[in-house]
């Protein structure tokens, strides 16, 4: 395993908060088992069912921790793993959703990267580690020669979506899924790292997360999600800034 950075977070129990020093690794093959256990951990203490989808142990072994076929990070603290990003290279496979936003020339389709599953064990939420771990992990799909950064995520999933937009990705689609996802609802988010000019949006529309086929409507018109900002009043909603961008993503 490789080293990425060290430092302290804050573990939140029912008695108390206790700061902890954490290391954050370049994870290697024969980690399945233990990310497969966070997940669990993750998926049984999740509020909402249609927020996260668990990945079969059979995605970490044979893609997510394997070079050419994707890669993972993860935080341990006292040498258990307690948080983690797994990120995949479809290439020219049916799963690449880089055919969704328009890429269609093998050579594109070879450039694209997955944002798979981001998970943090419940005591260790609220130390920004989505956000930590995403700044290495466009860092590595940039030195992998990657140009498209795409991610599924929930529309009621407010910290993955804030995280992932920190990064800079846009929300082109909304829709079900099927097949791992069960029919649950998933934006699409996309990005081209490659591309070096700032995106500016015109006609700017606020709507809340909730509100499905609005949203849909106005994507289908060609705009981007571009935005969140939070309604203090209302925890479980949101409000998502859409424009239409002066250049394709």
């Amino acid at each position: 395993m490789k080293l990425i950075e060290t430092g302290f977070l804050y573990q939140h129990t029912a008695e108390e908060i206790t700061e902890k020093p954490y290391q954050m690794l370049r994870l290697g093959p024969g980690r399945a088992q233990e990310i497969f256990s966070l997940q669990k951990i993750v998926y049984e203490a999740q509020d909402d069912p249609q927020k996260f989808v668990p990945d079969p142990i059979e995605s970490f072994q044979d893609v997510m921790l394997v070079e050419g076929k994707g890669f993972s990070i993860g935080v341990f603290v006292e040498e258990q793993l307690i948080a983690v990003r797994t990120v995949s290279f479809p290439g020219k496979g049916e799963e690449n959703l880089g055919r969704e936003i328009g890429l269609t020339e093998e050579s594109e389709l070879d450039k694209v990267a997955i944002l798979e599953a981001t998970m943090v064990r419940p005591d260790y939420r609220g130390n920004a580690l989505q956000k930590k771990m995403l700044v290495h992990t466009m860092k590595f799909i940039r030195e992998y020669g990657c140009c498209h950064v795409l991610s599924t995520v929930s529309p009621f999933n407010y910290p993955s979506l804030s995280s992932v937009m920190h990064a800079g990705l846009y929300i082109k689609n909304l829709k079900l899924r099927t097949g791992v996802y069960g029919g649950k609802l998933r934006f699409l988010m996309a990005k081209n790292i490659c591309r070096e000019e700032p995106m500016n949006f015109s006609d700017t529309i606020t709507l809340k997360n909730t509100e499905i086929k609005k949203q849909q409507l106005l994507m289908e018109k060609g705009y981007l999600g571009f935005k969140l900002e939070e309604i203090p009043e209302e925890p479980d909603q949101f409000m998502v800034y859409y424009g239409c961008p002066e250049v394709k993503i």
